[in-house]
């Protein structure tokens, strides 16, 4: 599947915009049809064009941006060290509509309009692109890796998991490495499903996104084992959290940070919005463990 999916990103790339290469971060636009897109991209001081580089695509929460993801994961500067490219959607009017096919189609055209463009430009390698999202952009990046899993080689959705109604309808071509983290705590996307104060189960629970995920991929690669009992990592930090990690082995793992007492938080970002969003964790970097999660997951037809 993986050769046939370059294949045609490579054909649907030939009309792609060509997008300079400029060292930093810049705010660029793309035209998507009627609709005039804009995003945030990173290149690091190491990058040529020589050689495309593994691509990140980090997706903000409702009512946040491009550049605010920047601020909070802090890839930009994970980037410039271990030398992958990073961009940062805008979703319309600040959100990622990603409830069905139809009203999400223009983030998907986005989505894939910015992929074509990158692999064109020879900024990203198109055998490694990877989708990370909080919140509103969790929920987006587990439908990314549903929609456009042939062109997508791993994800790691943070405090999102998919929406009840969807669930029936996401069916995954192939299975896909996840690394996911959710606390416990969470306010607005809460741990047993629920949105903020409602009463109704919205979305799946946290626990229920790591069965749905290792039951998809165990039906794509049967060799995959069950999930591993979980190990409670060292707590050195007095931040009110505690960590347990859980995963399943084999080509497309699914790896779950079960974050005890945490918030609707970037595991490892800055402080100033717990009031908000309840505790950070500290124990742990979200961006430096996707990062190596990602880069230990290019896809399995290339030779290791």
């Amino acid at each position: 599947m993986k050769p046939l999916a370059l294949l045609l990103a490579l054909a649907l790339s030939a009309a792609a915009e060509d997008i300079p290469v400029r060292i930093g971060s810049h705010a660029l636009k793309l035209q998507v049809g009627d609709t005039e897109r804009t995003y945030r991209l990173h290149v690091p001081d190491s990058f040529s064009r020589l050689k495309p580089a593994s691509l990140v695509v980090a997706l903000h929460g409702l009512g946040g941006t491009g550049a605010q993801m920047e601020r909070i994961t802090q890839f930009s500067k994970l980037s410039d060290e271990r030398g992958f490219v990073v961009v940062y959607p805008d979703g319309l009017n600040r959100m990622w509509r990603c409830t069905d096919r139809e009203t999400g189609k223009p983030d998907l055209d986005f989505i894939k309009a910015l992929l074509d463009a990158l692999v064109e430009s020879k900024i990203a390698d198109p055998l490694r692109i990877y989708v990370t999202g909080i919140s509103n952009g969790a929920y987006m990046t587990n439908w990314l890796a549903v929609a456009m899993g042939d062109r997508i080689a791993a994800i790691a959705p943070v405090a999102g998991t998919i929406l009840k109604p969807m669930v029936g309808r996401m069916k995954p071509a192939l299975a896909v490495p996840v690394m996911y983290f959710h606390g416990t705590e969470d306010p607005i996307v809460r741990f047993d499903g629920k949105a903020g104060r409602l009463d109704r189960e919205v979305s799946l629970s946290a626990e229920e996104l790591v069965d749905w995920w290792v039951k998809a991929n165990e039906s794509k690669k049967p060799n995959t084992a069950v999930m591993h009992s979980a190990a409670l990592l060292r707590d050195s930090r007095r931040d009110g959290t505690t960590v347990e990690r859980q995963e399943t082995s084999g080509d497309a793992p699914v790896v779950f940070y079960k974050i005890t007492g945490g918030g609707h938080t970037w595991p490892g970002m800055a402080r100033g919005l717990e009031h908000l969003l309840g505790r950070v964790c500290r124990d742990i970097d979200a961006t430096k463990l996707i990062w190596d999660f990602f880069e230990h997951h290019p896809p399995p037809e290339e030779p290791k």
